[in-house]
Protein backbone atom coordinates (compact mmCIF):
# COMPACT_ATOMS: atom_id res chain seq x y z
CA UNK A 1 0.00 0.00 0.00
CA UNK A 2 1.71 3.35 -1.51
CA UNK A 3 1.90 6.33 1.61
CA UNK A 4 -0.51 8.42 -0.28
CA UNK A 5 -3.38 5.75 -0.48
CA UNK A 6 -2.62 4.76 3.63
CA UNK A 7 -3.26 8.51 4.50
CA UNK A 8 -6.56 8.69 2.35
CA UNK A 9 -7.68 5.54 4.34
CA UNK A 10 -7.14 6.64 7.55
CA UNK A 11 -9.37 10.00 6.89
CA UNK A 12 -11.89 8.36 5.24
CA UNK A 13 -11.62 4.78 6.79
CA UNK A 14 -15.05 4.51 9.63
CA UNK A 15 -13.34 1.63 10.98
CA UNK A 16 -11.03 3.05 12.48
CA UNK A 17 -10.96 3.98 16.72
CA UNK A 18 -10.43 6.81 17.98
CA UNK A 19 -10.05 7.79 21.82
CA UNK A 20 -11.19 10.65 23.19
CA UNK A 21 -8.65 13.33 25.01
CA UNK A 22 -10.93 14.01 27.66
CA UNK A 23 -12.72 11.04 28.75
CA UNK A 24 -10.61 7.90 27.01
CA UNK A 25 -13.20 6.39 25.53
CA UNK A 26 -12.49 4.54 22.46
CA UNK A 27 -14.92 4.47 19.58
CA UNK A 28 -14.96 3.93 16.10
CA UNK A 29 -15.13 6.69 13.72
CA UNK A 30 -18.99 5.50 12.37
CA UNK A 31 -19.92 5.57 15.80
CA UNK A 32 -19.19 8.91 17.11
CA UNK A 33 -22.74 10.03 16.76
CA UNK A 34 -24.15 7.05 18.93
CA UNK A 35 -21.41 5.92 21.30
CA UNK A 36 -19.59 9.24 22.09
CA UNK A 37 -21.86 12.26 22.35
CA UNK A 38 -21.06 15.10 24.34
CA UNK A 39 -23.49 14.14 27.07
CA UNK A 40 -21.76 10.44 27.19
CA UNK A 41 -17.79 12.26 26.80
CA UNK A 42 -19.57 14.67 29.88
CA UNK A 43 -21.42 11.80 31.92
CA UNK A 44 -17.78 9.99 32.12
CA UNK A 45 -15.31 12.66 32.78
CA UNK A 46 -17.87 12.63 35.84
CA UNK A 47 -17.85 9.19 36.63
CA UNK A 48 -13.80 9.25 36.13
CA UNK A 49 -13.61 12.30 38.58
CA UNK A 50 -15.66 10.67 41.03
CA UNK A 51 -13.54 7.57 41.32
CA UNK A 52 -10.46 9.53 41.79
CA UNK A 53 -11.81 11.49 44.41
CA UNK A 54 -13.09 8.51 46.11
CA UNK A 55 -9.26 7.23 46.19
CA UNK A 56 -8.12 10.62 47.18
CA UNK A 57 -10.37 10.29 50.39
CA UNK A 58 -9.52 6.35 50.91
CA UNK A 59 -5.87 7.73 50.57
CA UNK A 60 -6.26 10.52 52.85
CA UNK A 61 -8.14 8.72 55.51
CA UNK A 62 -5.27 6.27 55.49
CA UNK A 63 -2.71 9.28 56.04
CA UNK A 64 -4.85 10.31 58.95
CA UNK A 65 -5.45 6.90 60.77
CA UNK A 66 -1.73 6.39 60.67
CA UNK A 67 -0.93 10.04 61.60
CA UNK A 68 -3.36 9.65 64.53
CA UNK A 69 -1.29 6.54 65.74
CA UNK A 70 2.06 8.09 65.87
CA UNK A 71 0.59 10.92 67.87
CA UNK A 72 -0.71 7.85 70.15
CA UNK A 73 2.75 5.96 70.55
CA UNK A 74 4.38 9.22 70.67
CA UNK A 75 2.15 10.26 73.71
CA UNK A 76 2.36 6.58 75.01
CA UNK A 77 6.46 6.81 74.89
CA UNK A 78 6.41 10.48 76.82
CA UNK A 79 4.11 9.68 79.46
CA UNK A 80 6.30 5.99 79.72
CA UNK A 81 9.49 8.36 80.57
CA UNK A 82 7.57 10.63 82.69
CA UNK A 83 5.98 7.82 84.67
CA UNK A 84 9.79 6.24 84.87
CA UNK A 85 11.25 9.36 86.08
CA UNK A 86 9.09 9.45 88.57
CA UNK A 87 8.65 6.41 89.89
CA UNK A 88 12.74 6.82 89.65
CA UNK A 89 12.92 9.92 91.84
CA UNK A 90 10.70 8.60 94.78
CA UNK A 91 12.86 5.48 94.78
CA UNK A 92 9.95 3.11 93.04
CA UNK A 93 11.67 0.96 90.85
CA UNK A 94 9.44 -0.67 88.40
CA UNK A 95 11.07 -3.81 85.96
Amino acid sequence: MLMKDFVNHEMNCTLIELTCEDCQLVYKKNEADIKHTENICLKEQLRQLRNESKENKRQLNDITIYQSKSDMNVEIKKNNYYFRSYAYRNKYYIQ
